[in-house]
């Protein structure tokens, strides 16, 4: 019985001590992508596409720093050797959602949405809940990318997985963000929460309660948003 006791609080300490690491991680990874926006503010931006670079080899799901690799490399007009970098980095590391997800941001820089969204898609295939590949999907030009096209994908992404809640946080935002069909994004929501309710996965339902809240918020409905914002503190001390 003692040995089982002294086990747990070797696990919970050995959590514990992850989690610490993990936010001293993200903490040091801040204070260096700030610095990077310090050099940025001073033009001196070839320190701050290698900067990136760095933290990309560091930690690859650091997501902040694609979109300043994509701008800068942009402005240096080097958009086509960050591209080859990622590429090559997947020639690695071939099923790596991150770095499909960076590839993404910059062919969006490039204008070229398409390829855009196939290197989001590809990062959703990997990794189904990647919320912010979902985000940016979302966020695709209409005139490029057409919302059915868009609702198809999720519907049938939806259909092969039906275990994953967060394929209706997706959809839902094609339809409040592009469609400006309220109702039937807010469906989606609740769908999404239902299944984690059903399933009993309490990160996920957090992540619909926030998205319900942010829903209300924007509609202006801010009574109806603080009540899913403390629901999902709620859930978050379960």
């Amino acid at each position: 019985m003692f040995v089982g006791v002294f086990v747990i609080i070797a696990l919970n300490q050995c959590i514990f001590s992850q989690e610490i690491k993990k936010i001293e991680d993200i903490r040091k990874f801040n204070q260096q992508y700030f610095q990077l926006l310090k050099l940025k503010g001073e033009k001196k931006y070839e320190q701050v596409i290698s900067g990136c670079k760095k933290i990309i080899e560091l930690d690859f799901t650091y997501h902040d720093i694609y979109p300043l690799l994509a701008e800068i490399s942009k402005k240096q007009n080097h958009l086509t050797q960050t591209i080859q970098y990622l590429q090559g980095l997947l020639k690695r590391e071939p099923d790596n959602p991150h770095f499909y997800y960076g590839l993404g941001i910059c062919h969006k820089a490039q204008k070229d949405f398409n390829l855009a969204m196939e290197a989001y898609k590809r990062a959703v295939d990997l990794k189904s809940d990647f919320l912010e590949a979902y985000l940016e999907l979302v966020k695709s030009p209409s005139k490029e990318i057409e919302a059915t096209e868009l609702i198809n994908y999720f519907k049938e992404k939806i259909e092969s997985n039906p275990e994953n809640s967060l394929l209706y946080i997706g959809l839902g935002r094609i339809y409040q963000y592009k469609l400006k069909k309220y109702d039937l994004a807010l469906k989606n929501y609740l769908l999404g929460l239902n299944k984690t309710q059903e399933l009993g996965n309490k990160f996920e339902q957090g992540e619909h309660l926030n998205e319900i809240g942010l829903f209300y918020y924007r509609r202006g409905n801010y009574s109806k948003a603080m009540e899913y914002y403390k629901k999902a503190v709620e859930v978050g001390r379960e």
